[in-house]
């Protein structure tokens, strides 16, 4: 089990202009590489999925500086956030289905996150879904 409240409490408290030009930054370069994009402005989404080679490696949350990207292509991705993006907070996991994560109770986050899933066990993909707009 991993707890990631610490993570989560360090990308939302990020001083800055993440969902107004960073993300979008962010995105564009992820873009240059061999991996698409599923976002859409006008839908106003909370997260992009990247995908490689037609499966999910990542989820990127537009509100804060945060990232859940699986451990095969956290390499590749990780050389671009220590370059370019080192202020994004990275949950680097084996399997984004997998229900390994956990948060504990606290004000700062139920005031950013939904929880309408289970807090002490859940999935990247739990997460994503439940915030993803």
């Amino acid at each position: 089990m991993m707890n990631i409240t610490e993570t989560i409490k360090k990308a939302i408290s990020t001083e800055i202009l993440w969902s107004n030009s960073e993300f979008y930054g962010f995105i564009e370069c992820l873009e240059k590489g061999n991996l698409k994009i599923d976002f859409s402005k006008e839908d106003d989404e909370m997260w992009a999925q990247v995908t490689f080679k037609n499966a999910i490696i990542a989820y990127v949350w537009k509100k804060s500086p945060l990232v859940f990207i699986r451990t095969d292509h956290f390499k590749s991705m990780g050389i671009l956030v220590e370059k370019e993006f080192s202020y994004i907070q990275i949950i680097v996991i084996d399997d984004l289905n997998a229900n390994i994560l956990s948060l504990d109770p606290d004000k700062s986050l139920t005031d950013r996150i939904r929880f309408v899933f289970d807090s002490k066990l859940f999935s990247a993909n739990d997460f994503w879904f439940y915030n993803l707009t």
